[in-house]
């Protein structure tokens, strides 16, 4: 028997709010499945899976009559907002005092995933954001000048410790991966590049991808984001957003180099490697949308009141992939050993070889749980 703990919430769908601690020996961290049974639901917990969060809101996707949980939560390695609650992600953090306008209060400080939003008039830039939670996206709404180009940034806030401001940040040490999915709505006329950079406690910035070192010369193909000019469609990055396109960027940082210098013309102005990036303290990403159509000398047009619509963002994540399929032989590496197969209410079904799980698992319809290792992901057998 596997080591889950089960649970039956007798709440109409959705969404579900879940408190700190609900009649459970073990405080309630996260549900790893939710099944759908007759009016109910049940919440199959993993404790190995558990993370440190008073409040989860939960969103319930249908696949089939079984229904998965995706969670707006922050963990130290860990981020993910689905836009399903009308506030952003936040725990208090008693250890320190919380800033507010640049000041030190005696307030206790806020730990959380932050989305910026503001202005810079000197620049002509304008951000306005709102979380639709009926839609489950996050809207912003962008004027940029092509006469100054401001960027926005996603951070984890910022606290007080002995009347010095400082900022809290993530440890992306064992995963760099971040998924961003965007949808430039079809109404609107701009197609838009959009930049990302990470950006470390001491201000170090990983902003091109590390092929780059190869033609230097071309830095503006290598840049990390929904651009039009890759070199070879680097690293399977996406290209820009043309109206009505939805589209994901799914990058490692850990393949990302930064520059000494703009712009990085030639390979002495960039790094070799990201060895000089502190991954344990990672303090934000920065964005930058822009207009992909470009005047005589190079510089991007305006766009007014652009609408762009974030879908979902993780950080420190790589997705368990849930596969709807006759077979699992392409998506799974058939020379894994001690691998372990749990049915849908956690008992352990098979132990073994990979090749000998796929054959089990493709005899009867279903989710099923594989894990190897520390590893684990769902699949479900059509």
């Amino acid at each position: 028997m596997a080591s889950f703990l089960y649970y039956e919430i007798h709440l109409s769908y959705p969404p579900i709010s879940l408190s700190h601690n609900q009649n459970l020996n073990h405080t309630l961290k996260r549900c790893d499945i939710f099944i759908l049974f007759q009016k109910n639901y049940i919440c199959t917990i993993n404790p190995h899976f558990m993370k440190k969060t008073h409040i989860f809101l939960l969103q319930l996707i249908s696949l089939n009559g079984m229904v998965f949980a995706q969670i707006s939560q922050l963990s130290k390695n860990t981020a993910e907002d689905y836009f399903e609650r009308s506030k952003e992600v936040s725990i208090v953090d008693s250890l320190y005092t919380k800033v507010e306008s640049g000041n030190c209060t005696s307030t206790m400080a806020q730990r959380g995933l932050f989305w910026e939003s503001g202005e810079n008039p000197n620049f002509g830039f304008i951000a306005t954001k709102f979380r639709d939670t009926s839609l489950k996206t996050l809207q912003y709404y962008i004027t940029q000048k092509s006469s100054g180009l401001s960027s926005l940034a996603i951070s984890f806030g910022e606290y007080c410790k002995n009347d010095t401001i400082n900022s809290f940040t993530i440890d992306l040490s064992n995963n760099a991966l971040m998924q961003l999915t965007i949808e430039n709505p079809s109404w609107d006329n701009y197609s838009v590049d959009v930049y990302f950079k990470l950006i470390d406690i001491n201000g170090q910035i990983l902003q091109y991808d590390k092929e780059i070192l190869k033609n230097p010369s071309l830095w503006t193909h290598y840049s990390i984001g929904f651009i039009q000019l890759h070199a070879e469609n680097t690293n399977k990055m996406p290209l820009n957003l043309n109206p009505g396109d939805t589209k994901t960027l799914s990058y490692d940082f850990k393949n990302a180099i930064g520059s000494k210098a703009f712009p990085p013309n030639t390979s002495t102005n960039l790094y070799p490697d990201n060895s000089n990036f502190n991954f344990s303290k990672v303090k934000a990403i920065s964005f930058l949308v822009v207009n992909s159509e470009m005047d005589e000398n190079g510089q991007p047009y305006d766009i007014i009141e652009k609408q762009m619509n974030i879908k979902s963002f993780t950080l420190g994540i790589t997705p368990i992939v849930t596969e709807i399929q006759t077979t699992t032989s392409s998506i799974l590496n058939k020379s894994l050993e001690n691998v372990h197969v749990y049915n849908v209410i956690g008992n352990l079904i098979f132990e073994g070889n990979m090749e000998d799980a796929i054959m089990n698992m493709n005899t009867k319809k279903g989710l099923y749980i594989l894990k190897q290792g520390r590893e684990s992901r769902k699949i479900f057998i059509q």
